[in-house]
């Protein structure tokens, strides 16, 4: 695999690493199963950054199965963190994270993703010993005004991948991230998915037709978080089922977290909590606004005909009222959900994830592509 090279690495004297190239880490910030995450900052660039560190090693070792329509399939925690590396290379919107550079430590067995600090963290953080969610600003669920923020922050980020042909597949409040600006960005595209199914030269299909379709994003293989999959992805019997939608499903989720604190569907043994999700009939509170509840009910939906879409999250009334104080920056605050040219990720990406990440402007507001995907 090529890498970016290592021109300088300096360590403390305890041994851990201090300065990967231009890039200083300062302080722990988490860790993972398989990362330890780091504030850094970089002499090339004004603000802070994320530092992801793997052990690449520990990555190969660690083998997972998935079921599929096909069988089972084997994969290591490497191959899906050069995916995500191929995935995050190719993203530019201003609801996703972003990725700067990679840097690939053969000497020290190591990998370091830098990517875009979002300064406040997860927009809502999970207490184990309750059971429950609350945001920083409020202590608790977040209220309907600001749920409704969010929730269209992340359709605007689920948008954008989905006409780009990607599933994010693992859509929780723990990887919708809050900036100082108030605005979500979604991070952790570790088992996203890449479906390149636009035949060349075909006109572009709207983005509520990918999402409704039986034929395209078609998967059998199940990934992500046990509470945020959709009915369709725990019948068990082996059939495909349409991956932005289960996107469109887990969307739901967090937006039921978002205004209640807590799952919609809860159970100790995975066999009860997946009773219950394909019942496809959450608990929604009494004393929500009506156009939650309607919001809820409709992302929740059972029939994937049905089920409630990006543009119709984004053309719904009361969604863009609730929010509508929040969004006083229009086209800075709104992002756009595609670039004119549709991106791909290829084998080639794939295998290439750890060169070097092309310097690239930030997103700017294209309306040529609001124009052309809005439907």
């Amino acid at each position: 695999m090529a890498s970016t090279p290592l021109t300088a690495r300096r360590e403390d004297d305890d041994g851990s690493v201090r300065q990967i190239n231009q890039y200083t880490l300062e302080k722990k910030l988490g860790r993972g199963s398989f990362a330890e995450v780091y504030l850094a900052k970089s002499a090339d660039l004004a603000a802070p950054v994320a530092c992801k560190v793997f052990n690449k090693s520990l990555l190969r070792r660690k083998r997972t199965m998935a079921r599929t329509a096909d069988g089972v399939k084997v994969t290591t925690e490497l191959d899906k963190v050069q995916t995500e590396i191929a995935i995050m290379k190719k993203l530019e919107h201003n609801r996703l994270v972003r990725l700067y550079e990679v840097v690939d430590d053969d000497e020290c067995d190591a990998l370091y993703m830098f990517m875009e600090h979002v300064e406040k963290g997860p927009v809502m953080v999970h207490d184990p010993s309750t059971n429950t969610f609350a945001a920083a600003a409020t202590g608790g669920p977040c209220g309907a005004p600001l749920a409704a923020a969010y929730l269209l922050d992340v359709a605007s980020g689920l948008g954008y991948l989905h006409l780009h042909g990607i599933a994010h597949r693992d859509l929780k409040p723990d990887n919708v991230l809050l900036g100082h600006d108030g605005f979500c960005k979604i991070a952790d595209f570790g088992v996203a998915h890449v479906f390149d199914e636009q035949p060349a030269g075909e006109p572009q299909k709207s983005l509520r037709s990918l999402e409704r379709s039986h034929s395209v994003a078609q998967t059998g293989e199940t990934q992500g978080t046990y509470s945020f999959w959709s009915p369709e992805m725990v019948e068990g019997e082996g059939g495909k089922f349409n991956a932005y939608s289960c996107d469109c499903w887990a969307a739901g989720v967090c937006f039921y977290i978002f205004l209640t604190g807590r799952l919609p569907f809860y159970a100790e043994e995975v066999m009860d909590l997946f009773g219950a999700i394909e019942a496809a009939a959450p608990d929604i509170p009494a004393d929500l606004p009506d156009g939650a509840k309607r919001v809820l009910a409709g992302l929740m939906e059972k029939d994937v005909d049905k089920r409630l879409t990006v543009p119709q999250l984004e053309a719904d009334e009361w969604l863009a009222g609730v929010a509508a104080a929040r969004q006083e920056e229009t086209d800075q605050g709104k992002a756009p959900h595609s670039m004119l040219a549709r991106l791909s990720v290829s084998a080639h990406d794939v295998a290439a994830a750890l060169s070097p990440v092309k310097a690239k402007k930030h997103s700017t507001f294209f309306e040529g592509a609001k124009k052309l995907f809005k439907r």
